[in-house]
């Protein structure tokens, strides 16, 4: 039995910083390929592709399956997952925490953006966003229009 398992999703693929804190030495950092659940979304190969490169080069565990029933073969006490206002993962979500105590992590902000402009596209945003995201303190707010 592991006492605290993070479960990642396509969302966030890192370890959030609010739980870097508490991992303990038993912590599994777990994401779980779910080929029915992919199916379900849609994604693109492409997509997935992207989405296994990026896992692949972080310290997690990825397993194939349903994601209730591998977090049951584990059996943990609390399960982090970082949050998302996506409507399927929040659904997955709330499915899970009617067998699992999850706690919701919410993560610092990537950019501080008042999204006072239109955002339908990544590389619009992007464009606006990239001149400062990257600064030191991390604390400059992304320009707007």
């Amino acid at each position: 039995m592991s006492d605290l398992i993070v479960l990642l999703h396509e969302k966030s693929l890192r370890i959030p910083d609010a739980v870097v804190v508490r991992l303990e030495k038993d912590t599994r950092v777990i994401y779980v390929w779910d080929d029915e659940y992919y199916k379900n979304r849609g994604y693109s190969l492409k997509r997935l592709v992207f989405i296994y490169e990026t896992l692949s080069k972080l310290p997690v565990q990825i397993l194939k399956g349903d994601t209730a029933q591998i977090l049951g073969s584990f059996n943990p006490k609390k399960v982090l997952i970082p949050f998302t206002a996506d409507t399927g993962l929040t659904k997955l979500r709330q499915s899970l925490s009617r067998s699992f105590n999850v706690e919701i992590v919410r993560d610092d902000l990537f950019c501080e953006e008042d999204f006072s402009f239109e955002t339908k596209r990544f590389f619009k945003y992007w464009k606006k966003a990239e001149k400062t995201v990257f600064l030191r303190d991390g604390r400059n707010k992304c320009p707007t229009v």
